[in-house]
């Protein structure tokens, strides 16, 4: 395999439905895990930064 097979191939991987997914659950647990710690305080902060981040980071 060619190197840019294999940089194609990451790229893909990258940016394919699975990588979204785990993004996404990843963000998901951050979220409520600052929501737990914060006992509800900052909810509308926590939401804000983790949409920023899940747009940053994913393709959706």
């Amino acid at each position: 395999m060619a190197l840019d097979d294999f940089a194609r191939k990451a790229e893909d991987a990258l940016h394919g439905d699975k990588a979204e997914q785990v993004s996404d659950s990843i963000i998901d647990k951050a979220r409520e895990a600052a929501k737990k710690v914060t006992g509800g305080g900052f909810d509308e902060k926590i939401d804000e930064a983790a949409d920023k981040a899940d747009k940053a980071i994913g393709d959706e």
